[in-house]
């Protein structure tokens, strides 16, 4: 999004917060684009859907935004869909109901996956590519944009209100051009006139947040690159808390930063090695002593492991590194030989 760089691994998480469409290609083709269809017509998608790698970043034909509306609307409503309806009732000159609609709903995603997409699409707009969308209250939402710039969206909901933005050429499909030198993707034009009508439309509603699922949710700290629980050398920056149905939570560390490349130590004092080793976080440490003619003594003449190679974090733990230091060459008393004979003293 935006001619952004990024590392070579980015969790669902960051990708949706930072609408990162490489990653949800790749995802489309793990779970299969013809799951990825079906879920989006389950949810509230009315336009009939191709199954092909483009579906999971909108798909080839392309939706309406009442699409886009009624399927949001499923993740504010806890993932129960209902069908958009433009009339409830009908009634005569008496006020008589002639005809009044009955909700025709269904739940096609748990609860509990609709709390956390709403979590994560919290995100997008506090921290993320929406944040012109920000209405000062709970609200979730996602930004679109299509190549050349042809279309730009954002949809969001509150618990109370589902809108959908779209700003694009109606007859046709070309590229927009800059408005008051402000290009148009899902992040500008389309985020602040949600957010304006939003603020309109819930004026005089009071503040509400999403409600919790049935099933108990816990929060987790994980590694944002693995999505795993961090181990000693995650750094600081990719430590992040989610949200967790209990029971699905990560029950393995990281395997992405689980390992460290021990650099020569040879040479060095004991105390230099020790702060080497402690600025990589490996701070279990072994000292060894033991006699050594080619090294003067307090050097490190030894490590286990050896420069180059690494030390492996595999549960969580912090690995060992063994320091050999030299007490210098071996020292030995020389006995009292006087008065021995030769073969005595020899012996």
């Amino acid at each position: 999004y935006g001619n952004a760089k990024y590392g070579e691994k980015m969790s669902i998480v960051d990708a949706t917060i930072h609408s990162v469409n490489v990653v949800y290609a790749q995802l489309t083709m793990e779970v299969g684009p013809e799951n990825v269809a079906k879920t989006a017509m389950d949810m509230g998608v009315l336009t009939p859907l191709e199954s092909n790698p483009a579906i999971g970043l909108g798909g080839i034909g392309g939706v309406s935004p009442l699409d886009m509306a009624s399927s949001f609307s499923t993740l504010a409503n806890n993932g129960t869909h209902y069908k958009p309806i433009s009339i409830l009732k009908v009634t005569d000159s008496k006020g008589n109901i002639i005809e009044e609609f009955q909700p025709d709903f269904k739940r096609p995603i748990r609860d509990s996956t609709a709390y956390l997409v709403t979590d994560i699409l919290k995100r997008v707009i506090t921290n993320g590519t929406g944040k012109r969308a920000n209405i000062g209250r709970p609200a979730a939402g996602k930004t679109g944009t299509t190549q050349r710039y042809t279309d730009a969206w954002f949809a969001g909901y509150t618990p109370e209100l589902t809108a959908c933005v779209w700003i694009g050429f109606p007859e046709e499909t070309k590229p927009m051009g800059r408005i008051r030198d402000t290009i148009v993707v899902g992040g500008t034009f389309p985020a602040e006139i949600w957010r304006i009508f939003m603020t309109k439309a819930l004026e005089n509603v009071p503040v509400s947040d999403f409600p919790s699922p049935e099933k108990k949710l816990i929060e987790v700290e994980v590694c944002s690159s693995s999505g795993l629980i961090p181990g000693p050398f995650c750094p600081d920056s990719e430590k992040q808390l989610s949200l967790f149905i209990e029971g699905s939570e990560p029950k393995e560390y990281c395997n992405e930063h689980n390992k460290v490349s021990i650099p020569n130590l040879i040479g060095l004092s004991k105390d230099e090695a020790i702060k080497i080793l402690e600025s990589l976080k490996l701070t279990n440490i072994e000292i060894i002593e033991e006699f050594n003619p080619d090294y003067p003594k307090g050097k490190v003449f030894k490590h286990e492991p050896t420069q180059n190679e690494f030390a492996v974090s595999k549960n969580g733990e912090i690995p060992k590194v063994m320091i050999f230091v030299s007490k210098g060459p071996e020292q030995k008393m020389m006995p009292d030989i006087i008065g021995l004979s030769e073969s005595e003293a020899l012996e």
